[in-house]
């Protein structure tokens, strides 16, 4: 069996260097953001449930992946068949087992709309998923995922129907697990009721702007209104206008004169039959032969409002397309930043390895040399008596082991500043307040003003930043060039001892006294 604890790190590494990859930053919902939410609501539902290592990981591993599919066929059509598809391949390449494999890909085939999940795991990853209809972000969510869709289908979804579908999703929805339903049902309500509200606003206003370009078109027409300068959506919506605000007359056109043409059509609230409205509309519809008089007048409202369609359309494709412009420069911007701290990160961590190093370096040298000076004291230094030759050697020894050791001492001894700053240190940045030493004698209140002003302006926080990166490099320069001479004094010292030693043992040993 795999450390499934590693196995989780490895599939989140794989998913988030998925998004990375194949980046569509049209998708503003189902995103890397979105994964992520997905990923801590299973957690937080995985905890109400005595689950297994193995189910702990299907289920994780599947919220991980489980919108993968969107950016590979480039559409949210089956989308959750493609991601299970990539999960199934990952798990595959990872020889894991059969039931971890299939488990996987049946709780990201649980996701798809509408969920109907057959187990736990396939339930807590499904409630995962539709886990924001009740909480507060509802309302974000989905103004974020109606603009993705309008994107993806090139063409902008009119409000009013998004928000009925949106109302009917929620209330055919049920959160399937207890802990769920406990936690989010009374709050979703709320977003519903949310929803209606804001349908029948729309409604009511969408009824009184029918009835109103009803009234100027057929009022701008002595004949009737064209087909073509009333919309399709207003010309569908016309049974219900009829019934609300205005009831139009039926211009007579034998009564009229000159004088009072402009009175020949009169509006009336409720003052004729519903047909009224209707017969209009029919009359245009249904006329056999226009004259030559009116034909042009057609002409120029139907390109008119084509060319307004048009326009609309290509305004949206255009601004949906500078956003996206405008999110790939955010990240772009988010990317260099991070690479920039990421950078300090790298280098500060490198520079604190060197200094245990370096210290690691001194210590040893420290070690080894006082050794051998307890050597020499114990045993060489009680024999200068009864062979004087080894005299000299023994000092240049000791010399040699003294020396080593000051300079590892110095290359391992702290320089501690005076720990103050002032109010004129902070506003002229020059002091770096990322380093203790520069205010461990000042009180909690003006650190916390100075670290404040820091990071309120970024060239100051990025300048105590390289400010403290160049101090390490001159502290690691100061200990590696002490801890060289330490090892030269060491290694030579050494050498001249051995051969000092050699010397005068072969040529100045005393003369043996023999009785």
């Amino acid at each position: 069996m795999k450390t499934l604890k590693k196995e989780l790190k490895s599939v989140a590494q794989y998913a988030q260097s998925f998004f990375e990859e194949y980046k569509r930053p049209e998708l503003e919902y189902h995103n890397a953001t979105h994964t992520k939410s997905v990923v801590e609501n299973t957690q937080q539902i995985a905890k109400q449930y005595n689950l297994s290592e193995e189910e702990y990981y299907i289920i994780m591993a599947a919220a991980w992946m489980h919108d993968l599919g969107y950016y590979v066929n480039n559409s949210a059509v089956n989308h959750e068949v493609e991601s299970a598809k990539l999960a199934v391949e990952y798990l595959m390449n990872r020889e894991f087992e059969d039931f971890i494999i299939e488990g996987v890909r049946n709780c990201i085939l649980a996701t798809q709309l509408p969920q109907s999940p057959q187990n736990l795991l396939e339930e807590i990853v499904g409630d995962a998923d539709l886990f924001h209809l009740g909480t507060d972000k509802f309302m974000e969510n989905q103004k974020l995922l109606r603009r993705e869709m309008s994107f993806l289908k090139q063409d902008k979804i009119d409000k009013h129907i998004w928000l009925k579908d949106t109302t009917q999703l929620i209330y055919s929805h049920n959160y399937h697990t207890p802990y769920c339903q406990n936690l989010l049902t009374k709050n979703k309500m709320k977003n519903l009721n949310k929803l209606r509200e804001k349908v029948e606003k729309l409604e009511k206003k969408a009824d009184t702007q029918v009835t109103e370009q009803l009234a100027e078109a057929i009022l701008s027409e002595p004949n009737g209104a064209p087909e073509t300068a009333v919309p399709t959506k207003t010309r569908a919506r016309a049974k219900t206008a009829r019934q609300k605000t205005f009831a139009i007359t039926k211009p007579n056109p034998v009564s009229t004169t000159s004088d009072d043409t402009d009175n020949a059509v009169e509006i009336q609230p409720n003052s004729v039959s519903e047909t009224s409205v209707e017969g209009h509309i029919l009359e245009v519809t249904d006329a056999p032969n226009k004259t030559a008089d009116d034909t042009p007048v057609k002409d120029t409202q139907s390109s008119s409002y084509n060319e307004v369609l048009m326009n609309e359309k290509d305004n949206e494709y255009l601004f949906y397309k500078k956003k996206a412009q405008k999110k790939d420069e955010g990240k772009s911007k988010k990317k260099t930043s991070r690479g920039v701290e990421t950078v300090f990160r790298v280098t500060s961590s490198n520079n604190q390895q060197l200094s245990a190093q370096a210290d690691n370096k001194a210590n040893i040298m420290i070690t080894v040399n006082s050794i051998i000076i307890s050597v020499l004291i114990t045993v060489l230094v009680s024999r200068i008596e009864e062979q004087p030759n080894l005299l000299l050697p023994t000092i240049v020894l000791l010399i040699v082991n003294v020396s080593t050791i000051i300079f590892s001492v110095l290359a391992t001894r702290p320089n501690i500043p005076t720990g103050m700053f002032n109010d004129n240190d902070v506003e002229t940045k020059k002091v770096n307040l990322l380093f203790f030493g520069n205010f461990y004698r000042m009180n909690l209140e003006n650190y916390t003003k100075g670290m404040v002003t820091m990071m309120d302006d970024r060239d100051f926080l990025y300048g105590s930043l390289i400010q403290d990166v160049y101090n390490q490099g001159l502290v690691l320069a100061k200990k590696y060039r002490l801890l060289r001479i330490s090892y030269s004094i060491f290694m030579y010292g050494l050498i001249v001892s051995v051969v000092a030693f050699v010397i005068s043992s072969v040529f100045f040993a005393p003369e043996t006294v023999i009785h």
